[in-house]
């Protein structure tokens, strides 16, 4: 496979300096419009000693401080792709362009491009190109885009910035450029020189088109590009109605080809002083291109404009982690939680969390920075192994519309009861209305991530505050006299006996359920399934080891044999002393309420720490 040399974009902004540099590997052509095209490689380029001295000299002239994004600074990742250099050459101008590679991600594609001046040095600019959703269409199908001018272009020597497109637009010629290929000898396909036999052509002779852009820098200037600054000093005539001038014939290809013809024939003169010349390169990975074709026309400007370079990191590195065949399902969900950071600009969702939660998960508040945070993230990652956790909505409710959910670490947490009074609980679940959209944020007392309570303990809190959330919003939904504060008023115990005495009701799968069957039929059992899946990854072997093996008395003096089913049923209804149905399930049972008790001591002497 061909490597691939990356190089820091800015050695080459002064390293063609020289006429002795360029001519090792450029060929001049004194023809009037004759366009020609090649490609060169990298090594081509290593072989001229002077010019990749010049390049090795250039590198500790970087400058860190540029207005332009970030072109000079090795933090962002700014690098030059060398396997895909094209050159083109016309009446003794040379231009040399190369994609820029970096750790952004959108649908604007960045080009270098050198344009020799007739001192022997050369100009640098950038021109970016925003390709539409057709655009990103047709390369996803592995059409070549052959029209295309850049939106802007900006000359690094005085960082003026010129938006092409508007009033600018005819200051582009377009010409089209049919470069001749065949397959050689060794099956690599070459340039087509007219040869036959060990140095030219054995077969699979085709035509490929570029296009060749033709900038009048002297017309952007002039007033009919809009931006920041001077970025040539031609000056056009002012005869004509187009600065460029009448139609250019671009020539075959640096080894053969036809000419070319140009698409913006024009009135005005043809011979511009030095213009900016280029060839667009606009390579985007094929998955990329792919999540981006999933966007919607709003979602690729969200894309392209507000979202930060690490969502969109996290976002394509979970879509590339799928294989083929779930790549599709893999884009759907992303699709998904880019449209909810869209809607809900507050939001910073964990692609990686929210895709194994029941929920999307905002972690941007718990980023481990304190030993509290830390436990947490541990906690809530070990849930995440389990199957069940993922489909808690589904397993509890029947349904599961996702919602957004934000975690927050809060010290010494504490509730006013709508008495009053002062609670001190584990977690609260509190709703808030932004941007016309619901959104829960879990908040967790440091006090039990701080060794009051068990790894097996804190899990339990996890799941009662998820169910929390998802119970805001039924009830929000059920019952339009309900409002924010009154539902940010009440516990979770609270809350699930408000829906009953407001005659409102918690439907499965559109079927109302009472109390006591909501917890005990339904909830229960799907918690005792997620703390099943994850003990062993929160409770020690030995711990585990030592219960099992334990000899209890029950309240009535019998021989007690430990049960994990009981174990986990007991540990998810702690916290729901309050409701009724703990009162008529639990509390009213002498010989429940004993477990109950057992059970959650126990609960609270396993491990403590999470690894």
């Amino acid at each position: 496979m061909k490597k691939l040399f990356i190089l820091i974009i800015t050695v080459f902004l002064t390293l063609f300096v020289s006429c002795e540099a360029e001519k090792d590997y450029i060929v001049s052509e004194n023809s009037n419009q004759n366009y020609q095209l090649k490609k060169i490689s990298f090594s081509k380029f290593k072989s001229n000693q002077s010019a990749f001295q010049k390049l090795k000299e250039a590198h500790s002239k970087k400058k860190p401080n540029l207005k332009h994004k970030g072109i000079y600074n090795d933090d962002y990742g700014v690098f030059i792709d060398t396997t895909n250099i094209i050159v083109v050459e016309n009446n003794g101008q040379q231009s040399i362009t190369f994609q820029i590679i970096d750790e952004t991600f959108s649908s604007k594609i960045e080009n270098l491009v050198l344009n020799s001046k007739e001192d022997g040095g050369y100009t640098a600019y950038i021109t970016e190109y925003l390709l539409s959703q057709q655009e990103l269409q047709a390369i996803e199908k592995g059409e070549k885009i052959i029209s295309k001018e850049p939106q802007t272009i900006t000359k690094l020597e005085n960082y003026a910035r010129i938006n092409i497109t508007g009033n600018g637009a005819h200051c582009v010629d377009i010409i089209t450029v049919t470069v001749k290929y065949c397959t050689g000898i060794d099956g690599k396909v070459i340039e087509n020189t007219g040869d036959v036999g060990r140095n030219g052509c054995y077969g699979g002779f085709f035509e490929e088109d570029y296009q060749v852009l033709n900038i009048s820098a002297g017309c952007l200037s002039n007033g009919n590009g809009s931006g920041n600054g001077n970025i040539g000093g031609y000056n056009p005539p002012t005869s004509g109605n187009n600065p460029i001038g009448g139609g250019a014939s671009g020539g075959g290809g640096a080894m053969g080809g036809s000419p070319g013809s140009s698409n913006n024939p024009g009135t005005g003169t043809t011979n511009p002083q030095n213009p900016i010349i280029t060839t667009p390169i606009l390579n985007l990975d094929k998955i990329e291109i792919k999540l981006l074709n999933s966007f919607s026309t709003d979602q690729l400007n969200w894309w392209n404009d507000v979202a930060d370079e690490e969502i969109k990191a996290n976002i394509l590195a979970y879509v590339k982690n799928y294989l083929n065949l779930e790549q599709e399902e893999a884009i759907s969900f992303a699709n998904e939680i880019a449209e909810q950071m869209r809607l809900n600009p507050e939001l910073k969702l964990d692609i990686y969390a929210s895709a194994k939660s029941p929920a999307n998960i905002d972690m941007s508040s718990v980023q481990g920075t304190s030993e509290a945070e830390k436990k947490f993230r541990c906690i809530y990652e070990k849930l995440t192994q389990s199957p069940s956790f993922k489909n808690l909505f589904i397993d509890t409710f029947g349904t599961n519309n996702r919602i957004n959910v934000k975690f927050e670490i809060v010290e010494n947490l504490t509730f006013t009861n709508s008495d009053g009074s002062i609670s001190y609980p584990n977690g609260v679940c509190q709703m808030s209305w932004i941007n016309n959209n619901y959104a829960n944020t879990i908040k967790i007392s440091t006090n039990i991530l701080e060794g009051q309570r068990s790894n097996i303990e804190i899990a339990k809190t996890i799941l009662h505050e998820c169910i929390h959330a998802y119970l805001n919003i039924k009830k929000i939904n059920c019952n339009n006299g309900t409002t924010i504060p009154q539902i940010n008023n009440k516990l979770f115990p609270e809350l699930i006996g408000s829906f009953y005495q407001d005659n409102c009701f918690i439907d499965i799968n559109g079927n109302n359920q009472g109390e006591h069957s909501f917890m005990f039929d339904y909830m229960v059992p799907v918690f005792q399934q997620v703390l099943g899946e994850v003990r062993d990854l929160i409770i020690p072997q030995n711990h585990i080891q030592i219960v099992e093996e334990g000899e209890y008395i029950d309240n009535l003096g019998s021989n007690l044999t430990w049960n994990w089913n009981d174990f986990y049923k007991y540990l998810s209804v702690n916290g729901l002393s309050n409701t009724q149905s703990f009162t008529d399930e639990v509390g009213s049972n002498p010989n429940k309420l004993y477990l109950f008790n057992f059970y959650n001591v126990k609960a609270n002497q396993f491990s403590k720490t999470c690894n």
